[in-house]
């Protein structure tokens, strides 16, 4: 109860710190209304007052849609591009609306006046700007544009770029992934924007008295009216100013009201037969093999990579984060260009660095499953799978849709679906353009351990059935030994090993690769001869068999064969050390015990010998390996 009450107190404290502005805010703007008796209404029907309606409707209809024209790129490209300077300009774009709008009037007859810097041209050409029409609307778009570009930034940097990657790697061009992805997304924002920009267009005065005048009929806006009247006629000016206010919270109520409709609907509702007419088929990637060498720089990852995928091979990648895993999609699909290398699928070129071709990523037939997978949230379950469908396509969105279990789910959005359930749609999507290659990028990340764990074999399964090359980029060993065929092994941004999976756990040849699959992993100096001999990885010393080894080695062995015993062992055990343990892991029914052994090293025992032995860090202990059960490869 006493939580209830402060909860209602901390409530209350709000709403009496937040009254003063509130209140003065509205209560000037609510006499202003109450002030206007309805007999003064008809003031509005005024010569003077009709003239500058029109002239005010017509005037911001105008500035809006300049400032639609002429800030949707500069919003965009602020949004999107990085570039030098781009600070300043986004510094600058603030500008007009931080001088007063007198000043902004000054600046714009200084320019466009008949003795400005351009206006002295254009009056020998018999054109005039100054005190007309044409310089309500300047002055108009001058104030006004910054307020549409700031909340249309706001929109386009909102947007996802996964989203528009997607669309792109869909077959979309550059033009149809901003009118399909972008734009129905940023839509509320740039709608916003507009109405903002309209509003201040519509109050706008100072900069229009310095460059425009007051001219009835001419230049005589609303504001420029009350002004007018604010001399003669009291209760003109009070009816006009009402009618503008009216004008203003009329826009701001029908933009609300407008946002919470398009809330519950799709956007941009796609149809089979609409989707695949964006398509562009100019580039047709011949079926075949993937292969790629290719070298970049990204950020802090310098990526070299060799690899080739046949047709119908699931290739695994796996790596720690920041490897380079997922820089490696990226150029494979073509949304990075590397500095040097050649990629091609099939018998097509996609990347030549050394012939200067370069394909880009609409037009390279590469499905792609991207991280947390990239759904487009204005488009429902078959607006999705139906976007990248080609014209002329084998099968239809529904035939997708019924092929990876989404039957029922189809009018669906994309939030609305399970993790299970937005893969599925990803992998439809990605299956539907025809792709001639298809890239999965940690497929399962977004997933709980129990639902990844029936997709897993699912997944190969139909992974097979396709028959397409296939790169799937996981984190998790189990991942790569479930899916693939053959596994690459990235660090810091190099593949230090490749090979099947059967390959891998038999012969891992580096501490992240041992780690990876759970066994105790060395370098070592192999002593020459045959039979059990030595082998020394830093200060401690291995009896192995090997028999045709000797130099520069690998070892290996399974934490299940390191045993553990508080005395000194008796048996004829070839590889004893004395242990301190370092940490105790206790696993579903073993416990993984970290010791040092003058290197470090992993066991794993029972959790009635862990009891036993009285397992702490800082334990005494002595560990014992056979030299049996010792792996040694080159």
């Amino acid at each position: 109860m006493t939580a209830r009450r402060r909860q209602i107190g901390s409530s209350t404290l709000l709403w009496l710190g937040s009254s003063g502005l509130i209140l003065f805010l509205l209560v000037p703007i609510a006499v202003l209304l109450l002030a206007v008796r309805p007999d003064v209404l008809s003031r509005l029907a005024s010569e003077m007052a009709l003239r500058a309606l029109w002239l005010s409707l017509k005037t911001t209809a105008i500035a809006s849609a300049t400032c639609i024209v002429l800030g949707l790129p500069v919003a965009h490209l602020l949004a999107r591009v990085p570039f030098r300077g781009k600070a300043w300009l986004d510094t600058f774009l603030d500008l007009p609306v931080a001088i007063p709008p007198v000043v902004a009037g000054v600046a714009l007859l200084l320019v466009f006046g008949r003795h400005g810097l351009i206006g002295r041209y254009l009056d020998v050409a018999g054109i005039r700007i100054g005190f007309t029409t044409l310089a309500v609307v300047m002055s108009q778009v001058f104030v006004a544009s910054p307020l549409f570009v700031r909340s249309a930034c706001a929109g386009f940097e909102a947007v996802d770029v996964r989203l528009e990657q997607a669309a792109s790697t869909l077959g979309a061009t550059p033009w149809r992934t901003f009118r399909t992805v972008s734009l129905p997304i940023a839509l509320p924002a740039l709608l916003a924007g507009v109405v903002s920009a309209w509003a201040r267009a519509l109050s706008e005065f100072g900069a229009t008295m310095m460059f425009a005048g007051n001219i009835p009929g001419r230049t005589q806006t609303l504001t420029m009216a009350v002004m007018s009247a604010m001399e003669s006629d009291l209760e003109t000016a009070l009816a006009v100013s009402s009618l503008t206010v009216v004008l203003a919270v009329g826009s701001l109520l029908g933009t609300r009201a407008l946002l919470r409709s398009w809330q519950n609907r799709e956007l941009c509702p796609a149809r089979e037969e609409d989707d695949v007419t964006g398509w562009r088929a100019t580039h047709e990637a011949a079926s075949g093999d993937l292969t790629a060498s290719f070298r970049v720089s990204a950020g802090d990852i310098e990526l070299s990579m060799d690899v080739s995928v046949r047709v119908g091979e699931i290739v695994a990648i796996v790596g720690p984060s920041g490897a380079g895993k997922t820089t490696a999609l990226s150029v494979l699909s073509g949304l990075l260009m590397p500095e040097h290398g050649r990629i091609a699928l099939g018998g097509t070129v996609l990347f030549d660095s050394d012939r200067g071709v370069w394909v880009p990523t609409h037009l390279r037939r590469m499905g792609v499953v991207f991280q947390e997978y990239a759904l487009l949230p204005n488009r429902t379950v078959r607006g999705n799978v139906a976007y990248g469908m080609r014209p002329g396509g084998k099968r239809s969105a529904m035939e997708w849709i019924e092929r990876l279990g989404l039957s029922g789910l189809e009018d669906r959005r994309a939030t609305d679906l399970s993790g299970g359930q937005r893969q599925r749609v990803a992998i439809a999507r990605a299956l539907a353009s025809e792709p001639k290659a298809l890239l999965l990028d940690e497929p399962f990340s977004a997933l709980d351990p129990t639902t990844a764990t029936n997709v897993r074999a699912e997944l190969r399964e139909f992974l097979h059935v396709v028959g397409l090359p296939t790169i799937v980029v996981v984190h998790d060993p189990l991942d790569a030994l479930v899916l693939a065929d053959r596994i690459l092994v990235l660090d810091q941004g190099k593949i230090i090993q490749s090979g099947s999976k059967e390959d891998l756990l038999a012969h891992p040849r580096s501490p992240f690769v041992a780690e990876l699959i759970g066994v105790n992993f060395y370098e070592c100096e192999l002593a020459p001869g045959s039979g059990l001999k030595e082998a020394r990885a830093g200060t401690v010393t291995f009896h192995v068999l090997a028999a045709e080894l000797s130099g520069r080695a690998h070892l290996a062995f399974a934490p299940s064969e390191v045993a553990l015993m508080m005395d000194v062992p008796t048996m004829s055990i070839q590889n004893v050390f004395n242990a301190t343990v370092v940490e105790c892991l206790a696993l579903v029914d073993r416990v993984r015990v970290g010791i040092d052994v003058g290197v470090p090293m992993v066991a794993e025992v029972t959790r009635e010998a862990a009891d036993n032995l009285h397992l702490e860090p800082g334990a005494q202990l002595w560990a014992m390996i056979k030299a049996t059960a010792i792996r040694v490869y080159p």
